[in-house]
């Protein structure tokens, strides 16, 4: 048995980023559908403070049938030349959502003290994850003439917050970065206004007795997956964070440019990304198994099969 790490790039190429925003013309086939399912108003135009293309949300979150959830998720996947693009299924208006920089830069200040208290280790870890992030395009930092500029436009900011997690029985990783996207601020939260969707997970079952039936076994795993995936200009200015690397530095405004583990959708997006994939690699003529192998025999990040 074999097991080989590979990612979303070396199955649709590469992925990057774009406007996510969902265009009138995008969305108009899947407006129909959801409109017959559950007789959801869809209000359009809506400014959601993005300059060019119309958005599209569901007024009311009163979807009825997984159909529905689908729909609004496929319709949030687009794959262009092998490039996946992805964006929030919004069900509220995120204009909901406020600039709450004050508060989120008190709480940077604490999880920073709570750090320096535990010992330079675990601070130094902390910042290596947030390094990698930044060097692996995971976020970027944001300049106050960019923010000003997206707010000067009508766009909306929004932050959120970061903590620690300890993983002492990882010596490599003791301390890992999570964001909360489910942090209240005026009444809602980003997770608050996007829609997770069914459950489009494989059949773990179905899975292991299936992998059962070969003679030669193999596993992969999908290498940071999540990131992989590109988000645009509305989802980038309502994940903005605050950090620093050293204590003599100034506060550092950054901002998620790809999904990330704790949006609401993630999971959704990642198996309507994989369906759409493999439609793209069976219209290139490309190996019916290995589409099979990605799209039929895997759960989320990791994949089995064999011959």
């Amino acid at each position: 048995r074999r097991r080989h790490t590979r990612s979303l790039c070396d199955w649709s190429s590469d992925v990057c980023s774009s406007d996510l925003a969902l265009s009138s013309k995008r969305t108009k086939n899947a407006a129909s559908s959801f409109i017959q399912a559950s007789k959801v108003e869809i209000k359009s135009p809506c400014d959601f403070g993005v300059i060019g293309p119309d958005i599209f949300y569901l007024d009311r979150v009163s979807l009825s049938t997984d159909q529905c959830y689908s729909c609004l998720l496929d319709d949030a996947v687009s794959i262009k030349n092998c490039v996946a693009e992805v964006t929030f299924p919004f069900t509220k208006d995120p204009k909901l959502l406020c600039n709450n920089m004050p508060e989120m830069m008190k709480r940077a200040k604490k999880q920073w003290n709570i750090l320096s208290k535990k010992g330079d280790d675990y601070l130094r870890v902390y910042n290596d994850q947030f390094r990698d992030f930044e060097q692996r395009g995971v976020i970027v930092r944001v300049p106050k003439e960019e923010i000003k500029a997206w707010q000067k436009a009508g766009g909306i900011v929004n932050f959120i917050s970061h903590h620690a997690v300890m993983q002492p029985n990882k010596p490599s990783t003791p301390v890992r970065v999570v964001s909360n996207y489910s942090q209240f601020d005026n009444g809602s939260s980003l997770n608050n206004c996007t829609v997770a969707g069914p459950n489009q997970l494989a059949s773990l079952h179905k899975l292991l007795l299936r992998f059962r039936k070969y003679n030669e076994e193999y596993s992969y795993d999908l290498s940071k997956c999540y990131h992989t995936l590109r988000t645009g200009p509305v989802e980038k200015f309502r994940r903005l964070l605050i950090w620093r690397y050293d204590e003599n530095d100034p506060w550092i405004v950054f901002a998620y440019v790809s999904l990330a583990f704790g949006d609401k959708a993630a999971a959704g997006l990642l198996e309507s990304v994989k369906r759409k994939i493999g439609e793209e690699a069976l219209k290139l003529k490309l190996d019916p198994y290995a589409v099979d192998a990605l799209v039929n025999q895997s759960y989320v990040d990791d994949g089995v099969g064999g011959s």
